[in-house]
């Protein structure tokens, strides 16, 4: 925490990124408490956090990620389309963007979506259910049209939907460490 204090001289604008950052930290256990409680994502608690997150931007800093946020959101919306992430997931990480830019963004997703992969994946050899699953996910993809019901909703009526917004908040906690670690370093 010192560290974090520390820089309060050298950057004007830094006690706004804490306070953004804390304000992220929350929505972002809100909603991966409630992507595990229900499968959904609430846009009261994204639109809440955006309202609380607005009063620390800077102008420049504001125009620059709401510029990356929006790229972001239209290379999620067309996964979203495809039918592999959630619509609830789609606007999380458009809300991260927005707060962190892209570059910090796609790190976070990357790292969330590989520790998905790897949780998930054991947990389904664990079940035996490994190679089904990674059969039906293939039939899907040869399958694909516009039509068919998307791979979200095809998990979460069998019950074997992820909970991206939780791995989303770990990795988002594991990039604060080592940005904090790193900061660390440099005194």
């Amino acid at each position: 925490m010192f560290v974090l204090l520390s820089e309060i001289d050298n950057e004007t604008f830094y006690f706004c990124t804490l306070f953004q950052e804390l304000i992220l930290m929350i929505v972002l256990f809100q909603t991966a408490l409630s992507d595990l409680e229900s499968g959904n994502i609430p846009n009261k608690v994204i639109i809440t956090g955006l309202i609380f997150i607005f009063p620390f931007f800077t102008p420049e800093l504001f125009l620059k990620n709401l510029t990356e946020g929006i790229i972001v959101f239209v290379l999620f919306l067309m996964i979203w389309k495809l039918g592999f992430i959630g619509g609830g997931d789609v606007k999380l990480i458009a809300l991260i963007a927005l707060v962190k830019g892209a570059d910090i963004t796609i790190h976070i997703i990357i790292l969330g979506l590989s520790m998905a992969a790897i949780c998930n994946g054991v947990w389904l050899f664990l079940r035996g259910n490994l190679y089904s699953r990674f059969i039906n996910l293939i039939n899907y993809i040869k399958n694909y049209s516009n039509e068919a019901e998307s791979y979200v909703d095809i998990a979460v009526r069998k019950n074997e939907g992820v909970p991206l917004a939780g791995y989303i908040f770990f990795s988002n906690l594991l990039i604060l460490a080592y940005s904090g670690l790193s900061m660390y370093k440099r005194f």
